[in-house]
């Protein structure tokens, strides 16, 4: 199997930081697949190797750990695992082996975060370790076979001409008590505020979480943090009901008789900058809650970020100009482990 000397020691120290399954019926058996698990261990990467669905899904509902999974499928669960578990926030990557047979992969197109390998054994990890240690691939797994096609369905921000990329030096902060849900949203958003979502996704690294409807919102993993809801107004009446704590919500509104700008808002651009106040909001309160723990440097570091929001998402804003302001429909890519400033 795989010789894990032959991997970086900079690729092994990112391995570190994901929960790797592998979901086989013969994982227990497998001379292999056991000389990778324990190649793997030796090196301290969490991995666990489950030979059932069954097993599985009892594994991932004990789930604790903040790490986000990768998973390693055998072809022959993949009609059971992957349509049920794609959609799960816990969830970056799934590595689908089906070695010594040919079989159409066009299914594989709906479900973005799976990579189909058809490399021998031997590559199989370190192709995910090339994979991860690109920053411009995380999340968004590379197969050598299959060119994977991108959906709505998951995290992603616009890719789109924004000049602003090219001139912030801000570096992103991490929100760590305090999340951003964004439904059904996207494609209702023009190229400016496109740009500006784009901004502040760049800005705040994980803790704005984007998803295209409400259907595939997996409340239960979603990471154990106050969540700020930002969604259309389709979406909140779906939503009725289905939100425990009374978390805060913020809509773009279709009925002109509702808006308030407060809660409900008739533009997108005004939902966005909506957005932008109530990071600005948390993550004046996380600096001065570390300041108050005499933790003075992350403070100052997370206050800095703060009072940069307006002015950067300001630059974002003048950055398309108003006879651009179309709905956009452009190219996606995905952000969900690292957020990288161009």
């Amino acid at each position: 199997m795989v010789d894990i000397a032959s991997i970086s020691t900079k690729e092994i120290q990112t391995l570190k930081h994901f929960a790797f399954v592998w979901l086989d019926s013969n994982a227990k058996q497998s001379d292999r697949i056991q000389t990778v698990i324990q190649n793997l261990e030796q090196n301290h990467i969490d991995i666990t190797s489950i030979i059932d669905c069954v097993q599985f899904q009892q594994w991932f509902e004990s789930y604790k750990s903040q790490k986000q999974i990768i998973l390693i499928l055998s072809n022959k669960f993949r009609n059971k695992i992957i349509p049920k578990f794609h959609e799960s926030q816990s969830i970056i990557a799934i590595y689908l082996y089906s070695w010594g047979r040919k079989t159409s992969n066009r299914w594989a197109q709906k479900y973005p975060k799976v990579c189909i390998v058809s490399s021998d054994k031997n590559e199989l990890i370190k192709q995910i370790s090339r994979n991860l240690t690109d920053s411009a691939m995380m999340g968004r797994p590379k197969s050598d076979k299959v060119a994977i096609k991108r959906s709505h369905d998951c995290t992603y921000i616009s890719e789109i001409e924004n000049p602003w990329r090219k001139r912030t030096q801000i570096e992103p902060a991490c929100l760590t008590t305090f999340q951003f849900v964004l439904i059904d949203l996207l494609t209702r958003f023009n190229k400016r505020a496109s740009a500006m979502l784009d901004c502040l996704c760049l800005l705040m690294k994980d803790s704005i979480i984007i998803k295209a409807h409400a259907s595939i919102l997996d409340l239960k993993h979603l990471p154990n943090k106050t969540t700020i809801f930002f969604v259309s107004s389709e979406c909140a009446a779906e939503m009725t009901g289905e939100l425990e704590h009374g978390e805060p919500i913020f809509i773009l509104e279709n009925d002109k008789n509702k808006v308030d700008y407060r809660k409900r808002f008739d533009n997108d651009e005004d939902l966005i900058f909506q957005l932008a106040d109530e990071i600005y909001r948390c993550c004046k309160k996380e600096s001065m809650e570390l300041l108050e723990s005499d933790q003075s440097s992350l403070a100052e570091e997370k206050n800095a970020v703060a009072n940069q929001i307006h002015i950067e998402l300001k630059k974002a804003y003048k950055s398309v100009s108003t006879n651009e302001t179309v709905p956009f429909n452009g190219t996606t890519i995905l952000v969900s482990v690292i957020s990288k400033l161009a």
